[in-house]
């Protein structure tokens, strides 16, 4: 069966126990300066293009420079999760970042900046996989409640992010940055929080690569819902406010309205999965998606498009932290499955707001909404694709198993 009792017994034969207290608070403040330098490096580019007298495209560099590093790190991180002893590896990659921001912030020239941005952007990527595979796995029955509230507190980083830039626009945003490697420096003790959950069993390079291979499988539908989910998010958050001005809405009414989103966002992977516990992460996903397929809807045909995308944003919340606690009940190795959605939630970070552009048209404001309307449909089908899928893959092990048995 697929319900909860195997998925938790699944996820504790991983479990090397429960992290310290003090890991896990430092893994919190973590994962808020995670958000926070995210956050920071978008609202510095105007700053940084009069400080390194740049243009709009080559300041758009650094975020890209940013996320392929973090791209980079993600992958490998996931594929050499047999290999690599969490503790020291994670202690290496706060050293990359907390290294690369402290780098960007005291960097001379474009160049230098750009290249420590790609540090920090390859430590940021480890980082982020270690702690959300982590918090989506070592905690039992409360794995979707902390995974969540972790994915909140990236959320208020990347809302802290904003503000820091701004309070030290009138000096140099910089400083932004060095004071999160600071903050990062003193949260070292996450590496035994992400420690604590014990490397999955490895064997022979020819047994990796077929254990490399079922996990695709498994994780096929998982990252499909990941994907569309994250790519969603990342489009609502580009083209919000163009609908709303497209609307007829002031600019600056817009961008505040926008951030009411975001808001909902991080409120909903807090009070949804506490007043969910009991919920299968399946009913929880499904549930979370059709209410965003119908707030998009009631966007696209103009009825209080503002609120529409706030409660579209509280109902989206928990989405890809739950999928990523359900993938972890699913299969044997969960960071790597972890690394396959994430890196696909990168990719769609870029395809996504692309598609909406294309798509979009000032005589007809409704055809943002209605674009990411289709995203959360595609979103809900998949993961309704999650139960079958799954079904057909376990009658078919069962049928191998018995065959092998009888022989």
């Amino acid at each position: 069966m697929s319900g909860p009792g195997r998925g938790s017994v699944d996820a504790r034969a991983h479990v090397g126990g429960r992290p310290s207290i003090g890991g896990v608070i430092a893994g919190f403040a973590l994962i808020v300066a995670l958000g926070a330098a995210v956050a920071a490096l978008g609202a510095a580019l105007p700053f940084l293009r009069e400080r390194y007298d740049i243009g709009v495209a080559a300041s758009g560099f650094a975020i890209v420079a940013f996320n392929v590093g973090a791209l980079f790190s993600t992958l490998g991180c996931g594929l050499a999760d047999r290999r690599l002893p969490p503790r020291p590896t994670v202690l290496g990659l706060l050293v990359l970042f907390a290294g690369g921001l402290g780098g960007a912030g005291v960097a001379p020239s474009w160049a230098l900046f750009v290249t420590a941005i790609i540090i920090a952007g390859f430590g940021y990527g480890g980082i982020a996989l270690y702690l959300n595979t982590t918090f989506a796995s070592a905690f039992g029955k409360h794995n979707v409640l902390m995974i969540n509230l972790l994915q909140a507190a990236f959320g208020i980083g990347a809302i802290i992010g904003p503000l820091a830039t701004a309070a030290t626009a009138a000096v140099d945003v910089r400083w932004t940055l060095v004071a999160i490697a600071v903050v990062t420096a003193c949260c070292w003790a996450a590496a035994g929080c992400c420690a604590a959950r014990r490397r999955e069993p490895g064997t022979g390079s020819g047994a990796g690569w077929s254990s490399i291979r079922t996990v695709l499988a498994v994780s096929a539908p998982f990252v499909i819902v990941g994907v569309c989910y994250n790519g969603l998010e990342t489009a609502v958050g580009a083209w919000a406010s163009t609908h709303l001005t497209w609307s007829g809405m002031d600019p600056d009414a817009a961008a505040r309205s926008t951030a009411l989103f975001w808001a909902g966002l991080t409120a909903g992977r807090v009070i949804i999965p506490l007043a969910a516990k009991n919920l299968h992460p399946a009913l929880l996903i499904r549930t979370s998606l059709a209410v965003s397929v119908a707030m998009f809807s009631l966007a696209a045909s103009g009825s209080a498009p503002v609120l529409c995308y706030a409660a579209a944003g509280f109902a989206l919340g928990p989405v890809l932290p739950t999928t990523l606690a359900w993938l972890g009940t699913v299969t044997h190795r969960a960071q790597l499955a972890n690394s396959i959605l994430l890196t696909g939630c990168m990719a769609a970070n870029v395809t996504h707001p692309w598609l909406v552009g294309a798509s979009a048209d000032p005589a007809a404001p409704w055809s943002i909404p209605a674009v990411l309307t289709g995203f959360a449909a595609l979103a809900l089908f998949a993961s309704l694709a999650t139960t079958a899928f799954r079904s057909r893959r376990r009658s078919r092990d069962q049928v191998d198993q018995h065959a092998t048995t009888s022989s």
